[in-house]
């Protein structure tokens, strides 16, 4: 029986050293999870310095995946900007913040 009631979007620690970002659609009794929209998490180093940058896990995304207990070291939350981040990578929404977060558009 699943403990997670409500996507949630988290990090997970794969046992191969990938680090993912995916939505959590259950936390399965076994200790697996079944997520979607997975993408991996790599630090690169840029002119401003290091810097995360989301890339496809796999070639053909197309539902759920299970990911199996035995290779998950650890899933958390992950900081609010990382989920912003991820939802403008996983969808058409773009984020916005300061002051024009706090304006009406009018077309």
């Amino acid at each position: 029986m699943p403990t997670i009631k409500a996507t949630q979007i988290k990090g997970i620690k794969l046992t191969t050293g990938d680090e993912l970002v995916a939505k959590v659609t259950s936390e399965n009794a076994d200790g697996s999870l079944t997520v979607e929209d997975a993408l991996m998490l790599v630090m690169n180093m840029s002119k401003d310095g290091l810097v995360c940058n989301f890339y496809p896990w796999t070639i053909i995304n197309e539902g759920p995946i299970t990911l199996q207990a035995a290779g998950i070291m650890a899933h958390y939350p992950v900081p609010t900007d990382v989920e912003q981040s991820y939802t403008q990578n996983t969808s058409n929404l773009q984020i916005v913040s300061g002051s024009a977060a706090q304006q009406i558009l009018h077309g």
